[in-house]
């Protein structure tokens, strides 16, 4: 076998479980994050963890500010969060993290902001997730100039997504979605377009005759 630290993998349920692992900072890989304890005020605090990779955050009462912490992460490739009990999240206190290339947002709140910002600073991302129970409001455009992989699971398409040329895979879970908003959303994706997933959005037969080109 080969040696490796039992704190490579950590998960935290307290502040008190936080401040445990960051004795051991150096040796973080992952981190998972569980519960109201890690909220926006918790997270601006974040330790510095120079070789963590990846962060979850599973019931984060997130509103926006806290993301600014996570420029305490300099080398975090995959953030996942699973949010609670927001109406609001604004994203524009999201640091730039050049090597960010999954993003995950589930329980998404009713109201975007900072999205302009949220571009720049998550423009390395190649493969995102977005996940609510209604379809949210947002103050700008998502367009994502390196993103290859788009998952929505909403009960429709969201029209401030802007689907770039780079798109290689389109996941759609919409189930209040038309043929309309899906063959509007097709139209944007690029002929070079490999995989596309409609599992529970009510699409017609006509609609699928159409995927041909």
């Amino acid at each position: 076998g080969v040696r490796f630290s039992i704190h490579a993998r950590s998960a935290c349920w307290t502040a008190d479980d936080l401040e445990d692992v960051e004795q051991h900072a150096a040796k973080v890989w992952s981190l998972d994050l569980h519960g109201r304890s890690f909220d926006d005020a918790r997270l601006a605090a974040l330790p510095h963890f120079a070789a963590l990779e990846i962060l979850e955050l599973h019931g984060a009462p997130l509103t926006g500010p806290g993301l600014a912490g996570l420029a305490s992460l300099p080398s975090l490739r995959v953030l996942r969060v699973r949010l609670a009990d927001a109406s609001r999240l604004d994203l524009a206190a999201l640091p730039h993290l050049p090597r960010l290339e999954v993003l995950s947002l589930t329980g998404m709140p009713s109201e975007l902001a900072g999205v302009a910002a949220f571009v720049t600073a998550a423009a390395s991302v190649t493969e995102l997730s977005l996940a609510a129970a209604t379809v949210p409001r947002a103050d700008g455009s998502l367009r994502l100039p390196a993103l290859e992989q788009l998952t929505v699971e909403m009960p429709r398409i969201p029209p401030w997504i802007t689907i770039p040329p780079t798109l290689r895979r389109l996941t759609v879970h919409a189930s209040a979605a038309t043929d309309d908003d899906v063959r509007h959303a097709l139209a944007a994706c690029p002929d070079r377009l490999e995989t596309l997933g409609l599992r529970g959005t009510p699409v017609s037969d006509r609609l699928l005759a159409e995927l041909a080109r």
